[in-house]
């Protein structure tokens, strides 16, 4: 297997100049363009659901800057929240667009947005000023939701009167819904392991929103080979369950196993 080269730049694969040409295509979208008239429709699709991962990557990055250092910041929660759901509708879209795919490139268009759903989820619940050294501006109708990149998607989302379904549907959960199951059952141990970690998480102080979004979870892996055994059935917690825990332990306490 050839060795990616450590002293080349970042998209060199020594040995290797597909894989070579792939990397570089990732973020050139000159050269991505120019390929796509010679490569085949399947590779064609790989790319294109690999070059979505790493816009979603390099936004939460972005994001996590921004919020260490000084402004002027181009990037902000509400951005990168609207970005992010933008990239999980392309996905979602280009899936069922390029049809048929083979299981191999389908699986892999799953997987890019699971793994999106567990970088926001596993990574980005917390306020993403926490750590700043200098004074930030805060407009009166800033909220920690405006902060917090988790709870902008999935906790508690601004509610939309007017908008699009790709605005307003259950972040991933929605899109993942629409593909066929045998495109992202081989990823079950991870949203599991996503899904557990909503349940543990502190329920935000409007709680209706995640009590849908968590049944809607809670669906999703039931449909699946998951044994029914296995699943946590969400139940709505009590209105003194539903205040903000102080500490790990607090936030453990309010799960509920069914079994």
């Amino acid at each position: 297997m050839a060795e990616r080269s450590s002293t080349a730049f970042l998209s060199y694969f020594a040995g290797n100049l597909a894989a070579t040409v792939f990397s570089i295509a990732l973020y050139d979208d000159a050269l991505y363009n120019s390929l796509r008239d010679v490569l085949t429709p399947g590779l064609c699709a790989a790319l294109y659901f690999e070059k979505q991962r790493n816009r979603a990557h390099d936004a939460i990055a972005e994001l996590d800057s921004s919020g260490r250092e000084e402004p002027p910041a181009v990037m902000n929660v509400p951005t990168c929240a609207r970005k992010l759901r933008l990239i999980v509708e392309e996905v979602r879209h280009n899936r069922q667009s390029r049809a048929p795919l083979s299981a191999t490139v389908a699986s892999h268009a799953a997987g890019v947005l699971v793994g999106i759903l567990g970088r926001v989820v596993c990574d980005s619940n917390r306020d993403v000023y926490e750590a700043v050294t200098w004074k930030r501006d805060v407009s009166d109708d800033e909220d920690e939701r405006d902060r917090n990149l988790y709870l902008q998607l999935i906790g508690d989302p601004p509610r939309y009167s007017r908008a699009p379904n790709w605005l307003t549907n259950d972040f991933v959960i929605g899109p993942l819904s629409d593909f066929p199951m045998s495109d992202w059952t081989r990823f079950l141990d991870r949203l599991t392991t996503i899904h557990d970690q909503i349940r543990g998480y502190e329920m935000p102080r409007s709680a209706g929103y995640l009590e849908r979004y968590i049944r809607h979870f809670d669906g999703l892996l039931a449909d699946s080979a998951v044994p029914a055994s296995s699943i946590d059935i969400y139940e709505p917690s009590s209105s003194a369950a539903r205040r903000r825990p102080q500490n790990m332990d607090e936030r453990g306490s309010q799960r509920r196993r069914i079994n």
